[in-house]
Formats: structure tokens, C-alpha cells, sequence
């Protein structure tokens, strides 16, 4: 199954739990646009770090998250919220997992399979992988 496949999978069962009432929609927003939003900061903020994005990544940012971007466009967000999204992607991932293991373990488990595939996705991508990659990796798996 493509990360693709596992993400919308991941989704369909974040609308069944809004659907049964199991996650407090009004408290947090919709689960799928606050996963959306930190997944799209997570892989953003991977590509980035190594200063410039490549085609390669775009094509697999694109791929695994379902946008239609630039690496213009990519490199221009990134650039604008760097200091924003380098200092609170791990702390959000954390907070998403937590908030989301509280109502559901399994799509807590299921989040944190995406999270960890993502990231070695968006790793890999240019087929150089930076010591900030591995650095923010390891925080990752120990944050979740």
C-alpha cells in the first residue's frame, strides 16, 4: 500500500471517529485539517532544511500529500515561516498524537505510522539525506 493509500485510509477513519461523535470537534477543529496542516508543516520543513527544494522532492511532496506546488511556490512558504515551523513541527506532531490517542488509540498508532513514514519519505526524496533530516527524525521517534 503507497503512503498515499495508508494516508487516505488514515483520514477516512478520522471522519468515522468525527462521525461517531468520539472526537470533540468543537474543541479542536476538524481532525483532518489540523493533521493536514501539521503533516504539510512537517514534510514542508523537512524538503527545506537543507536550503534549497528540488524537483524530486516536490514530486514526492506532491505525491504523499496530494498538492499541485511548485518548488517556487514550496520554497517561497518555507522561507516565510522557516522560524515558525522549524520551532514547533515536533511539539505540534506530539500534541496532535496526544489529543488524538485520547479519543482513539488506533488511529493514534495509525497517525504515528504516517508521521514516521512521511518523514523518511521527505528524507529520502533528494536522495540526500542532511544531518538535520536524521537529527529531526530521531526527535521524532523519540517525541512519539
Amino acid at each position: 500500500m503507497s503512503f498515499k493509500e495508508k494516508y487516505e485510509a488514515f483520514l477516512d477513519r478520522c471522519d468515522a471517529s468525527e462521525d461517531m461523535q468520539a472526537w470533540n470537534e468543537e474543541k479542536y477543529g476538524p481532525i483532518d485539517i489540523c493533521v493536514e496542516n501539521d503533516l504539510f508543516s512537517l514534510a514542508l520543513y523537512i524538503i527545506g532544511t537543507d536550503g534549497s527544494v528540488t524537483a524530486r522532492e516536490v514530486e514526492a511532496f506532491n505525491s504523499c500529500l496530494g498538492y499541485e506546488m511548485s518548488a517556487e511556490e514550496l520554497q517561497t512558504i518555507y522561507q516565510a515561516n522557516a522560524e515558525l515551523i522549524g520551532g514547533n513541527v515536533v511539539s505540534n506532531i506530539r500534541g496532535d498524537l496526544m489529543t488524538i490517542e485520547s479519543y482513539d488509540t488506533h488511529i493514534g498508532e495509525a497517525f504515528e505510522g504516517i508521521v514516521l513514514e512521511l518523514c523518511k519519505l521527505m528524507s529520502e526524496a533528494d536522495g540526500i539525506l542532511t544531518e538535520e533530516e536524521r537529527a529531526l527524525a530521531e526527535e521524532l521517534k523519540k517525541a512519539l
